[in-house]
């Protein structure tokens, strides 16, 4: 996590106003494929496909300068992706348990300005409860 900001208006003013159908069901396939590989815990071909995105990341990673060090470093440490989180800065990787405080040292070693999380992956989303029923 970087220790600047990016305002979202200017990580959504590189995006394009259109693409083409061709492209947008391309993207569509590929993050579905993503979600699919997740839910099978095969993170192999998710990492594959979050680093095929063509719908934010081409158009946004010019505006994060670390992103291409921080990609080539997980990289090296055998990690299955890494991505821009949302409009960034945010960088995202995905690597397994094992491997991934080796990979938080090394980034923290690199960029002493910004900051590393291990995080897990949620594997049951929103969920709600029911405090009262009448």
């Amino acid at each position: 996590v970087p220790s600047y900001e990016l305002r979202t208006d200017d990580s959504r003013n590189v995006l394009p106003d259109t693409l083409s159908y061709k492209k947008a069901v391309q993207n569509s396939a590929i993050s579905n494929t993503m979600i699919s590989a997740l839910i099978q815990h095969n993170y192999e071909l998710a990492g594959k496909m979050m680093e095929q995105d063509g719908f934010h990341e081409p158009f946004r990673q010019h505006l994060i300068p670390e992103f291409a060090q921080v990609k080539a470093i997980a990289k090296s440490h055998q990690a299955y992706a890494t991505v821009i989180s949302g409009a960034g800065p945010t960088i995202l990787t995905l690597i397994s348990k094992e491997k991934s405080g080796k990979l938080v040292r090394a980034l923290k070693n690199e960029f002493s300005q910004c900051r590393s999380e291990l995080v897990t992956i949620n594997e049951t989303g929103v969920t709600s409860e029911l405090v009262y029923h009448s």
